[in-house]
């Protein structure tokens, strides 16, 4: 069984790891040969997502040889699909004409879909090269989903969405290795510091930028505390209270977790995000970490509001939530256990593998 498998990025991107890349040794072990081919190179991932800074000019310019370049790796991996048994494609890669083509070519497509790029984000412009870009990718979302023999979705709201346009619809949750990423150790008698940790990317990093007046005032009152973001700008910052940061890295990301003591998930109220399923919640859980999330679309259905964690829904919610896990050590410890038993039990990468393997074999049943 021959399978090619396109995705956005390399494994610096996000998406194409968690959803993909990171299954590919469970592909290996069940007899499945796969072909990994990317659309775009790993510098436009960093400047597109302000990585690395540059001028406005340069990352124009660069948008657009990014986007030239990819186009010419899109041609590519169409020409090349009627050479595999099956086609995994992540996210909408391809312009929408191109679907059909691929149709004909190779009726055994998988698309997979773990974002929801056919809402309309407020933050787009049609002035802008980029998010008319980002609307154009919303049109082959849906026509993609309509072309596949097969659609993956990551959680319901997806789904949901999915069936309007294709009937052979499967569910497939964020996957975590929850024996790679564990609870760390951790000495606090030595230590008595409080890390509240946030780990994202600059992109993203706008919704961390909009707790710095609830984080001023837990910092008055809890001097222990520390704000520790992974993943934002180099030029980031925050004022009024104990505060690191540090730029990502696939090699220091565990160890990043597990220096935090509660693990924060903003995020902001509008149909774009209401099916967003926010991994970093995942990730917390995983290496015991209670979890303050915003009171959001998914994050309802990953958080037990007094179980593994809370829910804000209010600045007054934030402060009084992150207060109370703050100062109760005991409560932080039976919270973190709770969001440890869902990540293993729920988000096991091992489960998710098999029921990828099932959908692949499903699709190539003579295979």
């Amino acid at each position: 069984m021959r399978l090619l498998v396109i995705t956005q990025f390399s494994a610096l991107g996000g998406s194409s790891r968690i959803q993909v890349i990171q299954f590919f040794p469970f592909l290996k072990k069940a007899g499945i040969e796969y072909r990994h081919g990317t659309v775009y190179s790993d510098r436009f991932y960093r400047m597109q997502n302000g990585i690395v800074r540059v001028s406005r000019g340069r990352k124009t310019a660069n948008f657009l040889a990014g986007m030239l370049a990819g186009f010419i790796k899109k041609a590519y991996w169409v020409c090349a699909v009627a050479r595999y048994d099956a086609v995994l494609i992540q996210r909408e890669v391809f312009p929408p004409s191109w679907y059909w083509i691929m149709r004909h070519l190779n009726p055994r497509i998988i698309y997979e879909i773990e974002d929801t790029i056919f809402e309309i984000n407020p933050f787009w412009h049609r002035g802008s090269i980029h998010n008319m870009a980002l609307r154009y990718q919303a049109r082959g979302c849906r026509t993609m989903m309509r072309h596949a023999a097969h659609v993956i979705a990551e959680n319901e709201y997806l789904a949901r969405e999915a069936r309007k346009h294709n009937r052979n619809v499967s569910l497939l949750t964020a996957p975590i290795d929850t024996d790679r990423f564990t609870p760390g150790d951790k000495n606090r008698a030595r230590d008595p510091s409080v890390i509240i940790g946030w780990i994202g990317s600059p992109g993203t990093s706008y919704l961390l930028k909009n707790l710095e007046p609830m984080f001023v005032a837990l910092g008055g009152r809890y001097p222990q505390m520390t704000v520790k973001a992974v993943g934002t700008a180099p030029d980031f910052t925050m004022a009024g209270f104990h505060f690191t940061s540090k730029n990502w890295t696939q090699e220091e990301e565990l160890a990043d977790l597990q220096s935090f003591d509660i693990g924060i998930m903003p995020l902001d109220d509008m149909p774009f995000n209401r099916g967003r399923l926010g991994y970093k919640m995942i990730q917390y859980m995983a290496v015991g970490l209670p979890v303050v999330a915003a009171d959001v679309g998914l994050n309802r259905t990953v958080i037990r509001d007094g179980g593994n964690g809370f829910l804000a829904a209010t600045d007054e919610d934030w402060i009084q939530k992150l207060g109370l896990l703050i100062g109760d050590a005991s409560l932080r410890t039976k919270m973190g256990e709770a969001g440890r038993r869902m990540a293993r039990d729920q988000f096991s990468l091992l489960k998710q593998a098999q029921h990828l393997v099932g959908v692949i074999r499903l699709c190539i049943p003579n295979l």
